[in-house]
């Protein structure tokens, strides 16, 4: 759980969460953006990138009973 926090908390997440929350909705509307985006789909260095790869790695701790969530009170 501490490996994962400090992962959440490292600057190259944190920039790269504000990218996708700040900057990739406008970037979306740009049709040679989204060409980028499609052919650097392999590339996994693009800030999306990052984001995804932890967010999926902490559902699959989460699925395996490695990590818990609240508990649902109802």
């Amino acid at each position: 759980m501490l490996r994962i926090l400090e992962r959440y908390r490292d600057p190259e997440f944190r920039r790269a969460s504000g990218f996708v929350l700040f900057d990739l909705p406008g970037k979306l509307r740009d049709e040679a953006f989204r060409q980028e985006v499609a052919a650097a789909a392999l590339d996994g260095e693009k800030p999306w990138h990052v984001v995804l790869r932890l967010l999926n790695e902490t559902g699959v701790y989460v699925e395996l009973g490695l990590l818990q969530g609240p508990r649902s009170t109802t």
